[in-house]
């Protein structure tokens, strides 16, 4: 994928769990720099206050400074979502406008935050750039075509399955704790599942997260008893708002 650069893997030379956060930072940063620059990002309150608040109930529950992530909204027909070094989080337009509900966001949004806590976007990361790439990188000697393929070699997944397994059931614990209920996330895996089947719906996400029915299977197993939200987040005004500028934005689009 990297030619070159990639013949010796950074990962042989640097321990991951050595690299400082202030590195990691920035090398996110610089990531969302890069796409932030080619992509819209929507900014309008009704969607970036109800997402705030989505994002603030699963880590206040679970003993999580909010300052850890940095949410961002990308107006894209795919539903996809996917994690950046340095607690970046990237939802599209696209997952938004799928989603049934506001627990079917929280578990998408679970899920990416487990692969940042768990440690993995570092580690996946590391595992496919080299050295070479992370030195000029963070010495700002690496171009924008780099950048943006860095960017979506994380978009389009690069995680095991075992790291997959690893995010789905941290991610049944945050939202248990937060008191929502995993069951969602499940359904929203096999809904769209079947809909990018017949094509109805372009789904990078699903993609890159293979095996939905096994995995809803196993986030209804890990979720035991705890199969009800006993306290939802948004009022339904804030829901329908949101839907609403993710849908004009859509049509806008067009």
């Amino acid at each position: 994928m990297w030619g070159a650069l990639s013949a010796i893997r950074w990962t042989q030379w640097l321990r991951i769990e050595e690299n400082t956060q202030a590195t990691e930072d920035k090398i996110g940063d610089l990531l969302w720099e890069q796409m932030n620059h080619t992509e819209t990002v929507l900014l309008q309150p009704g969607v970036t206050k109800p997402m705030d608040e989505l994002l603030s109930r699963l880590c206040s529950r679970n003993g999580i400074e909010n300052s850890k992530f940095q949410l961002h909204i990308v107006e894209r027909d795919e539903v996809n979502a996917f994690a950046l070094p340095g607690g970046h989080i990237v939802l599209y337009s696209g997952l938004l406008g799928e989603a049934h509900s506001e627990d079917e966001i929280l578990g998408v949004m679970a899920h990416e935050m487990s692969h940042i806590l768990l440690g993995h976007v570092m580690k996946s990361l590391g595992a496919e750039v080299s050295l070479s790439v992370l030195t000029n990188l963070t010495a700002g000697g690496v171009g924008g075509e780099t950048l943006s393929q860095m960017a979506k070699f994380l978009a389009k997944g690069a995680y095991s399955r075992s790291m997959e397994e690893d995010a789905d059931r941290n991610a049944v614990r945050l939202l248990v704790a937060a008191g929502i209920s995993p069951l969602p996330m499940a359904d929203f895996l096999r809904r769209i599942a079947k809909e990018d089947g017949k094509g109805v719906v372009e789904s990078e996400w699903l993609s890159t997260h293979p095996d939905a029915q096994k995995r809803s299977d196993c986030i209804e197993q890990w979720a035991g008893a705890d199969t009800t939200t006993v306290d939802p987040v948004l009022s339904e005004q804030s829901w329908l708002k949101l839907k609403q500028v993710v849908k004009s934005n859509e049509t806008a689009a067009f």
